[in-house]
């Protein structure tokens, strides 16, 4: 059971800056077990430890880590348009449109397939 928030205003994200919730000034922040986590894979690991969702051993702790890391190099891509000029949006999209297919779904799929047979 868990209550998400969205910050609509800014003073709701000032209130946790003046807190000191925010470690890093940014967010994603995790409330849980008496602890503010911020940092994506701070709080997925510490997420999946909990619940045992970590993998059995070192090789499928790897493996995760891995596919973690790729996920959050494809929402990078995305983050990075709106530092692209107006410009030259079109050309970027249009780059990063085979980009996400060749470097990591297609590797998504491979895995899938052999544990889902």
């Amino acid at each position: 059971q868990f209550e998400e928030v969205f910050l609509t205003k800014k003073e709701h994200y000032d209130k946790l800056l003046n807190d000191g919730a925010l470690m890093f000034q940014q967010v994603p922040l995790v409330e849980i077990d008496g602890m503010q986590i911020v940092q994506t894979k701070a709080i997925m690991n510490y997420i999946a430890g909990k619940y045992n969702l970590y993998g059995k051993d070192l090789k499928e702790r790897v493996l995760i880590d891995m596919y973690a890391e790729g996920t959050i190099d494809l929402m990078d891509l995305f983050i990075m348009s709106i530092f692209t000029p107006p410009e030259n949006k079109e050309k970027y999209f249009s780059d990063i449109e085979q980009k996400p297919d060749e470097a990591y779904l297609k590797t998504v799929k491979e895995v899938l397939s052999h544990l889902f047979k």
